[in-house]
């Protein structure tokens, strides 16, 4: 069963479920079945002054004696928190400046480049307790929960048995971060046959190793150090995308309760983690949605999490839009953003959404091209807003076993029965989505090629596009064709009529297929798509988020 020093505080939720996770794990420490209800409120601030005194009264004496020492207690305790959450936010604020100082004498694009340079360290252990407890250091063992613990030891029944079952999602949906089980978007537990538990570092420049034995885990969480940094501006996150952006959503989500998992202390820190699900309304206003109601790509709600954290009650928020094929009236929700990140890949098709086969040009996906540069004629255009930043998320590498090794999904594949995922045969061959994107970005010729700020070529792009195109199914084409969105349409109408149709602005890249090429890291032998909840593997994807993101 997990530590109780390990343990989160009990979590209160808006509805019918507490979110205990002590009461939600059996004696082995596995999760129960439970229904799942995604609407929850996890308030630690709630949880650390919600005292209730049923005694009767005594004495008078005794009365005025105890609510003495009680308020003498209590401002011990005030006191103590204050001061505890002090330490921990100046520790946080020293790394983090310590690493912004370091990336702006290097530039922001160095560090970035440093960070690609990098490499996966994996480390196995031998099947026993004893050998981890020999072989690991306090900063090994000290970012793991005891039944994480037994995994890396080679005790993988508890997991794995569950994994294969239909259930299975269902049951690990409440495991607030616990690592390979935790449902991430539609998929739940590795179950790859080749998958191994590891404790794994990404080696880079920038952290050349694993930290010492003193090393704080949770001051080296890029998730918290992103977050930190939205909720200190109070600025909202959004992706937009497929199931592949659903899965960094909930990620991120994940990375913050396993802080909490790992970290009881930091409890006065992360004061609440929100999630909800947010109805979307579609009106004349926004036009309507590109999928008929009711199928499975139609978009009937928004997923957000809000963040509170420190003594300030500082807030994050970070929201999922449902985003299959290139859907211009979805822009109307994202609005409210500050960042907003997306991509057009692996589901990639114009109406249906289905999983498609990119070959050897772009011609080979149907409306691909136009679809991606109105995609980043939207995304030059909120980039060149005030304090609003654009973000293009590289391709994921598939890793199914295909002749040409290239990896995409084949669908005349007759049988998956004994079907592996498989490394690419050729390195930095991680998607053919990803070289048709640099085709399409070459095409709008960005400025920033031939200037000196040409180091920062591959990780942002600088355009100049007409927004009011009708060539490209853009977002005006769009607001005439379904008569809608009259506000908006008239503010692009009148731009086009004086002449200022042509705007500049820049779409930071989000280069992050070398951090995927894992072919054991997959959900499952015949989801070569999807990945599972390794912890490691999106703390190095939100740390080069974190450092391809300028200052707020």
């Amino acid at each position: 069963m997990l530590a109780n020093n390990l343990l989160p505080m009990p979590r209160e939720e808006k509805g019918t479920r507490t979110l205990d996770i002590a009461a939600n794990c059996s004696a082995s420490g596995r999760p129960k079945t439970k229904k799942f209800v995604y609407d929850y409120e996890y308030d630690r601030a709630a949880q650390l002054h919600n005292y209730s005194y049923a005694r009767p009264a005594l004495a008078v004496v005794v009365v005025l004696s105890f609510f003495i020492l009680l308020q003498l207690n209590s401002v011990h305790f005030t006191i103590a928190k204050t001061t505890h959450v002090a330490t921990i936010e100046n520790s946080f604020r020293e790394e983090q400046n310590y690493r912004y100082s370091r990336h702006q004498v290097q530039g922001r694009c160095e560090a970035l480049k440093l960070h690609q340079m990098g490499r996966w360290q994996h480390y196995f252990f031998a099947d026993n307790t004893d050998s981890l407890n020999d072989e690991m250091s306090n900063r090994i063992r000290n970012s793991y929960t005891p039944l994480e613990l037994e995994w890396l030891a080679g005790n993988s029944s508890s997991w794995m048995e569950e994994s294969v079952k239909t259930e299975g999602c269902a049951q690990y949906r409440d495991t607030h971060g616990l690592m390979i089980t935790a449902k991430l978007g539609n998929q739940c537990s590795c179950a790859s046959s080749a998958f191994r538990p590891s404790h794994s570092v990404w080696i880079n420049e920038l952290r050349p190793t694993d930290g010492g034995a003193d090393a704080d885990v949770v001051l080296q969480s890029p998730s918290l150090r992103l977050v930190e940094r939205l909720a200190r501006e109070n600025r909202s996150l959004c992706f937009m995308g497929d199931s592949v952006d659903n899965q960094f959503y909930d990620a991120l989500r994940l990375n913050l309760e396993r802080t909490l998992l790992i970290k009881s202390n930091y409890s006065s820190f992360i004061q609440k983690i929100q999630a909800e699900k947010i109805p979307l309304n579609y009106t004349n206003e926004t036009g309507p949605s590109l999928y008929t109601e009711g199928k499975t790509r139609y978009a009937s709600h928004m997923m957000r999490t809000i963040i509170t954290l420190g003594e300030n009650l500082d807030k994050a928020t970070f929201k999922y839009m449902r985003h299959y094929g290139w859907a211009p009236g979805d822009t109307s929700f994202l609005d409210d953003c500050d960042i907003v990140v997306t991509n057009l890949g692996l589901h990639y098709e114009p109406y249906s959404g289905k999983l498609v086969n990119p070959y050897k040009s772009v011609t080979a996906i149907p409306n691909l091209g136009p679809s991606i540069l109105a995609s980043v004629t939207y995304l030059a255009d909120f980039a060149s807003l005030d304090s609003k930043i654009s973000v293009w998320r590289s391709a994921l590498p598939q890793h199914f076993d295909t002749p040409d090794g290239r990896g995409h999904y084949n669908a005349s594949r007759s049988s998956w029965d004994d079907h592996v995922c498989t490394a690419l045969k050729s390195a930095r061959n991680y998607s053919q989505y990803n070289r048709i994107y640099k085709e399409k970005f070459s095409e709008l010729k960005p400025i920033n090629e031939s200037s000196e700020e040409g180091v920062c070529g591959a990780y942002e792009s600088k355009v100049r596009v007409n927004r009011t195109s009708l060539d490209l199914p853009t977002v005006y084409r769009y607001y005439l064709e379904k008569n809608c969105c009259k506000e908006k349409r008239e503010r692009l109408e009148r731009l086009r009529e004086q002449g200022d149709a042509n705007v500049t602005g820049t779409v930071l890249r989000w280069e992050i297929a070398d951090l995927f090429d894992v072919p054991s890291w997959h959900s499952a032998d015949r989801d070569c798509t999807h990945f599972c909840y390794i912890p490691a593997l999106y703390e190095a994807a939100f740390e080069r988020l974190d450092l391809l993101i300028p200052p707020l």
